[in-house]
């Protein structure tokens, strides 16, 4: 589990989410969204590599596919929808600076 406490420190420096609670990452409620959340989980896969079931243990996720649901959601909102796709792209440009 410390990988992912390292990584999301890093996550947690990126505007906007620099004032995101970290236990809110680990959150989840049914039928609400939890941006921060799912882009976290999108980028510890994507960045990472890390195996869906490392991510949701790490995520309080029972489940392998509500991973890949999770990941595939991002993906496709980043292919929708400009705005987001630049959050989650300067995101992604903080944590690889952050990993020099």
């Amino acid at each position: 589990m410390s990988f992912i406490f390292k990584y999301l420190s890093l996550f947690r420096i990126a505007p906007p989410y620099n004032k995101v609670e970290l236990s809110q990452l680990f959150v989840a409620r049914r039928g609400s969204e939890n941006e921060p959340r799912n882009i976290a989980i999108y980028l510890a896969r994507q960045i990472r590599g890390e195996p869906l079931k490392k991510i949701g243990e790490s995520f309080n996720l029972n489940r392998v596919s509500s991973v890949s649901s999770v990941f595939e959601r991002v993906k496709r909102k980043m292919g929708t929808d400009k705005k987001f796709r630049k959050k989650v792209e300067d995101i992604k440009g903080i944590l690889y600076k952050g990993r020099t």
